[in-house]
């Protein structure tokens, strides 16, 4: 592991667990809701937060699905498309790793078979939009 990555490893369980301790409950960016995480993965995730109870998993929840592209205007192009489909867009903005980034949301109550197929057909819009990669998702209470 490189030095960066393990920095932003660090950042990031020091952010939820920042969270979790204010009670604003979400998941890490990366962890097993990642964009290709498998059936297992979503399972063990989906266990966990019911044991850990950090997360009412079994509830509808906002779900944050992210993309990441270097041409914006396919990204925008993206972003009409997602709202069309029923997505709010929350932030299109410069990403940390260059490029932009597209993050849109919508409340879903989602089982690991459920959010497995919705990764895929994310993954899929993505690639039909020209978009450089759907990064997986996040989940918070939902408003």
């Amino acid at each position: 592991m490189t030095t960066s990555r393990g920095v932003r490893r660090l950042g990031r369980a020091l952010s939820v667990a920042a969270l979790v301790a204010c009670g604003a409950a979400t998941l890490a960016a990366g962890e097993p809701f990642g964009a290709r995480a498998t059936r297992t993965q979503l399972e063990a995730r989906f266990a966990d937060l019911r044991a850990s109870r950090a997360l009412p998993i079994d509830k509808p929840l906002s779900w944050h699905y992210r993309f990441s592209a270097t041409d914006g205007r396919r990204l925008e192009a993206l972003s009409l498309l997602l709202v069309e489909r029923g997505y709010r867009i929350e932030r299109l903005a410069p990403s940390a790793r260059g490029g932009l980034e597209l993050s849109v949301a919508r409340v879903e109550l989602h089982t690991p078979a459920s959010l497995e197929r919705r990764n895929a057909e994310l993954r899929g819009l993505a690639a039909d939009a020209g978009v450089g990669s759907y990064d997986g998702a996040d989940a918070t209470l939902a408003p």
